[in-house]
């Protein structure tokens, strides 16, 4: 009685490419904006590499994380239909006046 053993490759699970955002001289630089872009787009993941000759520049890599987005978009919706809702009852009062 043999063992055979099967050995299967797992390819890793493949997402959304990284876009760049800029390039700073400093990591120092390249952390300050990184704070902002962080606070101005939450529902992407950032990273900062090195780039440049000899990697003496930092670039800022962005991409849309799936799940936040998802999320974002619900609460957008959520948000929408409350307003309209705000809406339609406003208007409802007025047409009773």
């Amino acid at each position: 009685m043999t063992i055979t053993e099967t050995k299967e490759e797992v390819k890793p699970v493949q997402g959304k490419p990284w876009a760049d955002c800029g390039v700073f001289k400093t990591y120092e630089e390249a952390n300050m904006a990184l704070g902002h872009m962080i606070a101005n787009q939450p529902t992407f993941n950032f990273k900062i590499r090195r780039c440049g000759d000899g990697g003496s520049q930092f670039k800022i890599k962005k991409r849309i994380n799936q799940a936040l987005a998802k999320v974002n978009a619900k609460m957008e919706k959520k948000l929408a239909d409350n307003k309209e809702q705000a809406n339609n009852k406003k208007s409802k009062k007025k047409s009773k006046k």
